[in-house]
């Protein structure tokens, strides 16, 4: 999420941005304004790569303004609320399971009144309050612990009205930006490529595997970070060069594939060093002439620069 802060200080820096934002105060207002009935009236055009063609639009969206304020500064930015079917459906199922799991145990708790520690009205109300700590659904449900010790009510019933504004959100979220001339398609659209972002992340902690290293230096923690980004860097373009050459496969599936790659060093009594490449497969082969690499040999022979 992006907050105030980081907002008002892109906007210093004039730095474009474009992210999901935090649904409080004025912006929450901005999420509730929007109808159900002007959302179903503006389907965005966004399709999941998993999503049939004939199945119906997942995502609707709607463009309202906003201003964004902190430490005295005020930005304007463009606000998408976004409403979508899955997210519906992911909603209500979320906060059944909170529902269920806080009054099954104030259930709980009501059978277990005025016995052992629950006769102490300071005990009964900690669990009560244990219950709800950290449960996103507490405030849907009213409860109230009455009596004196040894002659304890509890009762709790879920609040309809609550309920009722919780499930008029579901679905919906807030994506946010400076930038203007984009709209609500572009905006969704450009969104879900944080995907690709994030497994890019996860490649350079996985199948790159830069050795960790405890860095004091500013200087040095600066190249490695370089290193790594090459390292990504290289992977990319390889995964590109597959795909563009019609090979449907992954650069970590490629670096599996070549794992076992190797080189044979022969030394002779002469001092002589002949130097060769272990033979390839057939896979190994195929995807070097595809992607019109050197010969392995290549790289065992000394390279004289051109001067």
């Amino acid at each position: 999420m992006l907050d105030r802060e980081v907002i008002v200080a892109y906007a210093a820096k004039q730095i474009r941005w474009l992210g999901p934002l935090n649904a409080d105060s004025a912006l929450r207002e901005v999420l509730e304004a929007v109808s159900d009935t002007e959302l179903d009236e503006h389907p965005l055009a966004y399709r999941p790569t998993h999503q049939r063609k004939d199945e119906p639009w997942r995502y609707h969206g709607v463009l309202r303004s906003a201003t964004i304020e902190h430490a005295g500064e005020s930005v304007p930015i463009q606000v998408l609320v976004v409403k979508s079917r899955t997210k519906v459906k992911l909603d209500r199922e979320r906060r059944q399971t909170y529902l269920e799991r806080l009054t099954d145990r104030l259930e709980e708790i009501q059978g277990m009144l005025n016995t052992r520690r629950y006769k102490r009205r300071d005990y009964t109300g900690s669990q009560i309050e244990k219950a709800r700590r950290g449960n996103p659904a507490k405030g849907l449900v009213d409860v109230e612990l009455s009596g004196a010790d040894g002659q304890l009510k509890l009762s709790f019933q879920l609040n309809q009205e609550k309920l009722a504004r919780a499930e008029a959100m579901d679905g919906r979220y807030l994506l946010g930006t400076n930038d203007s001339n984009l709209s609500a398609n572009e905006m969704l659209t450009r969104f879900k490529k944080q995907e690709v972002v994030e497994r890019r992340i996860k490649v350079v902690k996985g199948p790159i595997r830069v050795r960790p290293m405890f860095l004091h230096k500013q200087e040095r923690i600066e190249g490695l970070v370089f290193v790594a980004m090459l390292a990504l860097l290289v992977y990319t373009i390889l995964e590109m060069l597959c795909r563009g050459a019609g090979q449907q496969i992954t650069a970590r599936q490629v670096l599996e594939r070549f794992e076992l790659l190797g080189a044979v060093y022969l030394q002779f009594g002469d001092g002589s060093v002949l130097k060769l490449p272990s033979a390839l497969n057939a896979f190994q082969g195929q995807l070097i002439e595809l992607l019109k690499f050197p010969d392995p040999a290549a790289y065992l022979r000394p390279q004289v620069a051109d001067l």
